[in-house]
């Protein structure tokens, strides 16, 4: 028998309103939220005398996207772009030039290594100073403001609950939430915004009862620029929302991802015949919704905190996301989601989702790096694999510098979309980009090839200018926190699949029928067309440890501080190869089919990274290999995904890359550059999940 959608006949009506009517829904949007007025939440009392905290108290004005103005529901001119950003862990206590080792709220050591910088201690276990997340806006807005079409945002935009003498309260966590809301409304005033709802965005952090209630009954406040009507009422009642980046074209689903997390103990984990479990019942409107897109051609991306993994979500929960994600793989174009801080991808697949999913031998009792995890399935693939059993899910990088600030740019395939693009407008021949001007303050390459190289090659397999350690003065310090019991394993099982013929697994998920599977080589997820991820390009802020720009020590005459130097983003690497970062070649001949292509794959390209924030070596038109572009990827489809975690698993060379960007240049054994399996004896510290839901350092 068939699964039957539990819905309330009111959030179903919403749900396939807004899905057929969206049009309709923007243009009655506006005088709906202006029914509705956002609480003001007071900041928390603990030290609200100081900057950061007073910084909470300010009554914050809202500007929705939408408006009165008509012009809000005509289509707008596309660049082929959407931002990635999630993980900001804003700390209002944080001080600078505090200790480390007291997660940056207090005391002052004598060794300036011991303190906290201006923009905050990478590869620490202290939270972003409000001056990082300032910086991060700052540099979006100069840079990016204009020339992306959405912003997809995954959570965790408040501190984490890791100080026992600054416990977190709900009000400063919403206030919080409510200051990045106001702050994402200024930087991107005219394109759609799709927030989610992260572990740490709740209180107690991970815990998050059954809808309606206080949390969404805040999140539908706080949010309310960015939902749209016809999804309040849902959101309202389960913290999840659809909206159309794209009217028409490109819808984006903001998944509450606290529902299948296992850490979260509020809820039954989806297990079979529930039909109150909140788990349950979003996968159940998830369905519906991407039923309705397909029925309309769109496509859909997927957007939430926690990674779909066998060590993060319940089994049963695990098993229905994968389900429903390879059922809909024509339809759904990508999966983004937060909370692991790290930069890597996975993939979900049809023979691992039919294994038992609540096999004991698979919770891991060590403190084995996720990049082991990695290493072993991709080690593990088939030997054959057919693309309709796959689906790729990145994986993004945190602004909190865990590690070190970063957030990244996707590009799309907008090439034969008929409705305006900013190609309209401006478009490059080969000659005139190469002929843009470029301020030599935007040269600061500084691990570069050295100018006497000159043969276009790039034999420097180190992916970041210099390898770097963990602060030894974090709270949790070094060496390791001891392992703990519950301890996430992210593998995929590579199991038996239960004998389904056995009465007792008649009822079990691996063993009941899946439904129509919609599945084409021709999809946007499988070939490069129109709406096809292309690729993406990553950026970091490399200097802030480095002593003129953390304004720790510094000193001026009259004995005050000097202030720090301001850092700025840089590009770390892209997926595009290095031909992808300039126009095509020029051709005026267009009477032959080859120079008729040519032609118009000139006409619509969009620079995947403006020139200006290429480096240098990047910005020569005989290079023709960088270190910057370490992948060399077509487009970010199935088969292209696939093909990189095969080479992955083949060249040395290119693991030792694919492991400096993930940990971004953290100095690790030479043992560890080789990806042996097992091996769990490391000196460096890893993203490991304390078994409550914390992601912690060790």
């Amino acid at each position: 028998m068939g699964r039957v959608v539990r819905f309330p006949a009111l959030i179903l009506l919403f749900s396939v309103f807004h899905a057929e009517h969206s049009t309709e829904a923007l243009k009655i949007a506006p005088n709906a939220f202006n029914q509705v007025q956002p609480t003001q939440v007071a900041a928390p009392t603990d030290d609200a005398s100081r900057p950061s905290a007073q910084l909470l108290n300010a009554n914050i004005p809202f500007h929705p996207f939408l408006s009165d103005d008509s012009s809000a529901t005509r289509p707008r001119k596309l660049h082929g772009r959407f931002l990635h950003i999630t993980d900001l862990h804003p700390d209002e206590f944080y001080i600078f030039d505090s200790a480390v080792s007291q997660f940056c709220h207090r005391n002052k050591p004598r060794k300036e290594k011991e303190r906290a910088g201006r923009w905050g201690v990478p590869y620490s276990d202290c939270d972003s100073p409000v001056a990082l997340t300032n910086l991060t806006f700052e540099y979006l807005q100069e840079e990016w403001a204009n020339n992306i079409d959405f912003v997809i945002w995954t959570g965790d935009s408040a501190r984490h609950d890791n100080d026992n003498k600054i416990p977190r309260t709900p009000s400063a966590i919403y206030e919080m939430n409510r200051r990045l809301a106001h702050q994402m409304s200024e930087t991107f005033p005219n394109i759609p915004i799709v927030p989610s709802i992260g572990n740490n965005d709740i209180w107690p952090h991970n815990v998050m009862q059954p809808g309606p209630n206080g949390i969404t009954n805040e999140y539908s406040s706080i949010w309310r620029p960015f939902i749209p009507f016809s999804s309040y009422q849902v959101f309202q009642h389960g913290g999840y929302f659809s909206t159309e980046v794209i009217p028409g074209h490109v819808a984006a689903i903001s998944l509450n991802t606290m529902y299948w997390y296992d850490a979260n103990k509020a809820v039954g984990g989806c297990q079979l015949h529930d039909s109150n479990d909140p788990g349950n019942m979003q996968f159940d409107w998830l369905d519906v919704q991407l039923q309705l897109y397909r029925q309309r051609g769109m496509q859909v991306i997927l957007v939430g905190h926690v990674p779909p993994t066998p060590g993060n979500y319940f089994p049963d929960c695990h098993f229905r996301y994968g389900q429903i994600a390879i059922r809909y793989q024509d339809t759904i174009v990508g999966h983004f989601f937060g909370h692991m801080n790290v930069d890597h991808f996975f993939w979900l697949d049809v023979h691992d989702l039919n294994m038992e999913p609540t096999d004991p031998s698979y919770r891991v009792t060590g403190k084995t790096p996720l990049h082991e995890y990695l290493r072993e399935d991709i080690e593990n693939l088939p030997k054959h694999t057919h693309d309709d059993d796959y689906v790729i899910v990145n994986v993004g990088p945190s602004i909190i510098p865990a590690y070190l600030p970063s957030f990244r740019i996707y590009q799309y395939n907008i090439t034969d979309y008929a409705g305006p693009k900013i190609t309209d407008d401006r478009t490059f021949t080969a000659e005139e980009w190469h002929a843009l001007s470029v301020d030599s303050s935007d040269d600061d390459d500084d691990w570069d090839i050295p100018p006497q190289r000159t043969n276009g090659t790039d034999d420097d397999v180190k992916p970041h200018p210099r390898r770097r350690k963990r602060s030894e003065y974090s709270p949790l310090g070094t060496p390791p926190m001891p392992a703990k019991p519950f301890g996430r394993d992210h593998r995929h099982r590579h199991g038996e699949k239960p004998d389904c013929s056995k009465p007792e697994n008649e009822e079990k998920y691996a063993c009941r029928p899946w439904g129509p599977r919609h599945a084409s080589a021709n999809s946007p997820s499988r070939e490069n067309r129109l709406w096809s991820l292309l690729g993406y390009a990553q950026y970091y802020l490399p200097d802030i440890g480095e002593e003129e720009y953390s304004g720790v020590g510094e000193m001026k005459k009259g004995g005050g501080k000097k202030e720090a130097k301001k850092p700025r983003f840089k590009l770390e690497y892209v997926t595009h190869s290095v031909d992808a970062l300039r126009p095509p070649t020029n051709t005026t001949n267009v009477t032959t089919t080859e120079g008729a292509h040519l032609w118009k794959k000139q006409k619509d390209w969009i620079p995947p990274v403006p020139k200006h924030l290429l480096p240098k070596s990047l910005r020569d038109p005989n290079r023709t290999q960088s270190k910057f572009a370490p992948y060399e990827l077509e487009d970010l489809t199935i088969p292209n995904w696939i093909a990189l975690a095969r080479e992955l698993g083949k060249s040395k060379k290119m693991w030792k890359k694919f492991i400096g960007f993930m940990y971004m240049g953290q100095e690790m054994d030479d043992d560890a550059w080789d990806g042996p399996v097992g091996e769990e004896n490391k000196e460096w510290r890893i993203p490991h999940d304390d078994g409550a839901g914390q992601v912690v350092l060790q």
